[in-house]
């Protein structure tokens, strides 16, 4: 079965070459470019790609009652003004889609690269009507994953279409027309330094348009956690979780809810954050982390233990919701040798950390994290 990739591009000349060389075996690629002012056009080009221009199209400005709108629903002013342009990611996606020859549509972003078995890919396309598979959202220094999530940007346009101006996601195709691709990993590789102040008034204005929508209260308030506006990421996560949602998304938005206590001097609030995060979903190793981090810090050395032990049981599971991928290899084992050598249980924690290296053979974090405590032990 035939498909085409549509993906949308602006300024990304010096993405788009490995992007474009990772789906040269699609058989469409599309590229809309959105006002580019490098070489963008010529790139993708040059790799085959047809484009297809749209200038500044889908860029929309606020209007003074947004502003006023968003003040009198959450108490405060946002970072975008009734002069702000901000971009319909939604809307571009839908309309580069349209633009392709074929119906079933592979929309990865201009700074990814997917590594795949194109014909296995091909052959699960007359199953289902939405494909979802691995996706590395980061990565740690040496190229391996460091935070991974199950993505599905690759669906049958005739069945699905893309909503909300930012953090768009596929309406209109059940679950039950879902399939998981073990044969298809998709990397995300962000420029050094590239600037996320932009996400944070574009989710402001794009939560105008549905006051309870759980998916984007929830990014959000991520967007202000990642600014470091505590008591703002605090409000906004207890609005989320008034709304119904995704399980394994609400323990994470308890354990964000739970960092931003902590880093603001409120240490038992956050605890208490982790441990309903815990009983939220006990599925995922980050909630044992947070809680045996931190019993760390407070030197309750045994609390710590138990927790980290604990989280060592529970197995990675690809096919789900956001993994710290620290967690799955080295870091977990990294702490407790730490923690043990504070019990002075010194084999444990030679044992420990030997497990960190293995996981990790080479990795610089645990040779200089560990240094003193390996000249120490041997």
């Amino acid at each position: 079965m035939k498909f085409s990739i549509t993906t949308i591009a602006r300024n990304e000349a010096k993405t788009l070459p490995r992007l474009l060389a990772s789906v040269k075996d699609a058989d469409e690629v599309l590229v809309l470019d959105t006002g580019s002012t490098d070489d963008t056009v010529g790139a993708a080009t040059a790799h085959g790609a047809r484009v297809v221009s749209v200038g500044e199209q889908f860029l929309e400005t606020p209007a003074l009652e947004g502003v006023q709108t968003f003040i009198d629903r959450y108490g405060f002013a946002p970072t975008f003004t009734e002069e702000s342009r901000l971009f319909n990611y939604a809307a571009a996606r839908n309309f580069a889609m349209s633009q392709a020859a074929n119906d079933w549509c592979f929309c990865p972003d201009a700074d990814e690269e997917v590594v795949w078995d194109v014909d296995k890919v091909r052959a699960l396309l007359p199953e289902c009507d939405q494909l979802s598979y691995r996706f590395a959202f980061s990565h740690n220094a040496d190229g391996t994953p460091l935070l991974e999530f199950t993505h599905c940007k690759f669906f049958d346009r005739t069945k699905g279409t893309w909503t909300k101006k930012v953090h768009e996601v596929v309406k209109g195709i059940p679950e039950s027309r879902l399939r998981y691709c073990p044969d298809m990993y998709l990397h995300h590789w962000q420029q050094p330094n590239q600037n996320r102040g932009n996400m944070l008034p574009k989710l402001e204005y794009a939560i105008l348009e549905k006051e309870d929508d759980d998916r984007n209260t929830y990014y959000l308030a991520r967007e202000y956690y990642y600014a470091e506006c505590w008591d703002t990421a605090i409000q906004m996560f207890h609005k989320y979780l008034q709304l119904p949602g995704w399980k394994p998304e609400r323990s994470q938005a308890r354990i964000f809810m739970g960092d931003s206590y902590k880093w603001s001097g409120r240490g038992e609030q956050a605890v208490e954050c982790y441990h309903d995060a815990l009983i939220e979903d006990d599925t995922r190793r980050e909630p044992f982390f947070a809680l045996g981090h931190t019993m760390y810090e407070w030197a309750r050395y045994r609390s710590a233990a138990i927790y980290l032990r604990a989280a060592l049981e529970v197995p990675f599971q690809p096919n789900y919701y956001l993994n710290s991928m620290n967690l799955y290899t080295w870091q977990i084992w990294d702490e407790l040798s730490l923690v043990y050598d504070k019990l002075g249980e010194t084999k444990k924690a030679q044992e420990a950390w030997l497990e960190a290296v293995k996981a990790a053979p080479g990795d610089q974090r645990i040779i200089n994290n560990a240094k003193w405590f390996h000249r120490k032990t041997t």
